[in-house]
């Protein structure tokens, strides 16, 4: 099927970049309410992945991240929000950039701690 190790980097920044969006966020909700919607989608997408890469593949999940994550976290944050403008995409732009932020900054540490050598 593929590597699990990139399985589990997909699902660690799914996990990162809804916590990344709950603390940005401006519910209009109790925070309870707030947290309670963002974990169920959490637990829906991290299995939607998975079953995505069960059956078909590391490279469709790749390629479908985008719709399958990004598109329902901006929704369900979009329709939380208190401002329903250009400010909720800027979030969710923030948060993205964020997460891609801490990928490069790991893969730069692998590669100069000199590990990656046998590869």
């Amino acid at each position: 099927m593929g590597d699990p190790i990139s399985l589990w980097n997909l699902l660690y920044f799914t996990v990162l970049g809804v916590i990344l969006m709950l603390l940005m966020a401006d519910s209009r909700f109790s925070v309870r309410k707030t947290v309670a919607a963002a974990g169920a989608e959490l637990i829906i997408l991290l299995g939607a992945e998975t079953l995505v890469y069960e059956a078909l593949g590391l490279q469709t999940l790749v390629r479908l991240y985008t719709p399958l994550v990004h598109l329902p976290v901006f929704l369900l944050f979009l329709w939380m929000s208190r401002d329903k403008n250009w400010q909720m995409l800027l979030r969710l732009l923030s948060a993205v950039f964020f997460c891609t932020l801490i990928n490069q900054c790991g893969i730069l540490c692998y590669v100069l701690s000199g590990k990656n050598s046998g590869c």
